[in-house]
């Protein structure tokens, strides 16, 4: 609104592309980190690993591995207990784990007992098509608002390794709450790509219903990590809803945590 955009440009690109990434199709987010966000796109170059988003917690976990950390995978935590001479974390079907310090890397998890922001949602329809619809690599947003979905793309035009070879992938994500039946995703899908989807195959639906924190207004980044007694917590809710937020607010834990042990 400040800078007096107006018009195509605003409502059939900006408005879309933003309700997807945000997970926010009512405009609510703080404009200070819409602001953020755009820059972001602006001076980098989105893309997606190769390997899958998985490869992300795969290479962090190598690198702690080779440095002598020890990693459990699999296993549910089902409580964390403050003990005299530091925590005791309670593990289903395993042995407990003490220590000193305690990070508590969650989503936004009312058992946090610390002030949450609200949750955003989304769901991603996924198919396998025999053809691709296009060519183009670029994400495509609906401009005229023609059904639920804010955004999709032809995932192996960018990742060819997500689909065997000779098929294709293609995401539709609309905001929850949708209740849209595939019917009228597929429908709008042909609408956007020009192209009969009749054939292609749904793989599965993905529903997120605690996708990204809200950044709302007064926007609030750089929330506090450490809640006392030696029990830290992490998060994309502590800093920027983003896989980076997420990131950064896990470097700002583990400092805090180191700082706390060295006094």
């Amino acid at each position: 609104d400040r800078a007096g955009l107006r018009g195509p440009l605003r409502e059939s690109v900006l408005e879309p592309f933003l309700a997807g990434v945000l997970a926010d199709d009512r405009q609510q987010t703080s404009d200070a980190f819409v602001r953020l966000l755009v820059r972001s796109f602006a001076l980098g170059r989105p893309g997606v690993p190769a390997a899958g988003i998985g490869a992300l917690p795969a290479q962090l976990a190598d690198t702690a591995r080779r440095a002598g950390v020890g990693i459990r995978l699999g296993q549910r935590v089902v409580s964390t207990r403050r003990r005299a001479r530091g925590w005791h974390v309670g593990i289903d079907g395993q042995d407990a784990v003490t220590a000193r310090s305690v990070i508590v890397a969650t989503g936004l998890d009312p058992a946090l007992d610390v002030p949450l922001p609200p949750s955003r949602g989304l769901r991603t329809w996924w198919f396998a098509a025999d053809r691709a619809p296009s060519d183009d690599a670029a994400l495509r947003v609906d401009g005229r608002r023609r059904g639920p979905i804010v955004n999709t793309a032809v995932m192996t035009n960018t990742a060819p390794t997500y689909a065997p070879r000779g098929q294709h992938l293609v995401q539709a994500t609309c905001v929850l709450p949708s209740d849209a039946p595939e019917d009228v995703v597929r429908r709008q899908l042909s609408e956007m790509w020009d192209a009969d989807t009749r054939p292609w195959r749904l793989l599965r639906r993905d529903d997120i219903v605690g996708a990204l924190p809200a950044q709302d207004p007064p926007l609030r980044l750089r929330r506090p990590v450490r809640l006392g007694d030696g029990r830290y917590v992490a998060g994309d809710h502590r800093d920027t809803a983003s896989i980076q937020g997420a990131l950064v607010s896990g470097q700002r834990a583990a400092e805090a945590v180191l700082a706390d042990l060295a006094r």
